[in-house]
């Protein structure tokens, strides 16, 4: 099952598993790395685990025979069957880190885990996740690591350091269009548009969209509230922006391709082999296409089934249904994904111009982008 190429393989029992935020043997991936005698330049903070988690068991404490039927404490709705276990684990999540990042006590962490792993469960085995947010007392943790007062005075709860606000979603003008690069900075402009709509109180607003307080931002300390670990992250964020902002550029400045007739007769063996991949791979196209709108088809009927597939609590499900579909539908017209792979000596023709531009793009497109680049 490991294979034969893996330089080593690593067993766990179930008590290590426990420490791995609730991790079973289902399948679940972890990373691994490696902090051994030979690698002394790497170095781990770890602590042994914490003693407000031994022994508990969210199951036991917080199931079905602890609570009346009935009860609102199930984070399934039982009228709407929405599962908002996605939106609490994230509120849980964020506020860890941000008590890990500013020092909380092991005792106040352990509040805090013990209350995610009721989060993690409650959907699945009708757990009281309300009555785990009083015994841990949550609002107080909230209150203390991520309670703020805002510029205009008010206060704020939520994502406090920029670890946890990286993905936090921010709402922005509706933005309509391909975003183009300005020449100077190598940022990206985006086409904003004035759009109103009356919501369901009859008050007027302005359309907006989701995005990101990191990719809204031209300089991620903005988001730090201060801790080493956040000006770190900070310095290799603004690297990323920048190093994006410089590839925008050169693309602004980079010309077409040429095409050598020479490199071509040179390399007339690479081009024919290039060009019989690209053949195969658009003769499929017809096909993919085919399987493409049969496995459409497929997962609009399962919405339609199942609504709570649509929603966004539901996305890593809809995907594997998705991937089920496309699989099963390819396999109905005889689609199969023709990748084309690249020798040392074709990349060697392309890097020589003995392709157009116009048939690379083709290649491309088809191309194992792993083996590209």
């Amino acid at each position: 099952m490991i294979g034969s190429t893996a330089v080593d393989a690593i067993g766990i029992n179930s008590n290590v598993a426990e420490r791995l935020s609730g991790a079973d043997f289902d399948g679940d991936t972890v990373m691994v790395i490696p902090c051994n005698s030979n690698r002394s330049s790497i170095h781990i903070t770890s602590i042994p685990p914490l003693d407000g988690l031994v022994g508990f068991d969210p199951k036991e404490q917080y199931g079905p025979d602890t609570y009346e039927e009935g009860s609102i404490c199930l984070m399934k709705d039982p009228i709407t069957g929405t599962d908002n276990t996605q939106k609490q684990m994230g509120v849980i999540s964020n506020l860890i880190t941000d008590m890990t990042l500013k020092g909380a006590t092991e005792d106040e962490l352990a509040r805090a885990v013990r209350h995610s792993m009721v989060v993690i469960d409650a959907a699945k085995h009708k757990l009281n996740y309300k009555q785990s947010e009083i015994d841990n007392d949550i609002p107080a943790l909230k209150q203390k690591y991520q309670g703020r007062v805002s510029e205009d005075g008010h206060y704020h709860e939520g994502a406090a350091t920029l670890i946890s606000q990286v993905k936090s979603s921010v709402q922005v003008k509706k933005r309509v269009g391909t975003p183009h690069t300005n020449p100077e900075t190598g940022q990206l402009i985006f086409k904003e548009v004035d759009e109103t709509y009356v919501d369901k109180k009859g008050k007027t607003k302005n359309r907006t969209q989701s995005s990101t307080k990191m990719a809204e931002t031209s300089d991620a300390y903005t988001l730090s509230s201060g801790t080493p670990q956040e000006e770190l992250y900070a310095d290799y964020a603004n690297k990323m922006k920048s190093l994006a902002n410089e590839a925008r550029l050169e693309i602004l400045s980079t010309g077409r391709i040429e095409y050598s007739a020479s490199a071509k007769a040179k390399y007339q063996e690479q081009y024919d082999s290039l060009m019989a991949k690209l053949n195969v791979s658009l003769m499929n196209a017809p096909r993919e296409r085919q399987a493409q709108l049969i496995a459409n088809t497929t997962v609009k009927a399962k919405i339609q089934d199942n609504p709570d597939l649509a929603k966004k609590s539901s996305k890593s499900q809809l995907k594997k249904v998705k991937q089920q579909a496309l699989a099963s539908a390819r396999l109905q017209v005889g689609a199969q994904q023709q990748t084309i792979d690249i020798t040392d000596k074709e990349w060697e023709a392309i890097q020589s111009d003995a392709i157009s531009e116009n048939k690379l793009t083709k290649i491309l497109r088809y191309a194992d982008s792993t083996r590209v680049r």
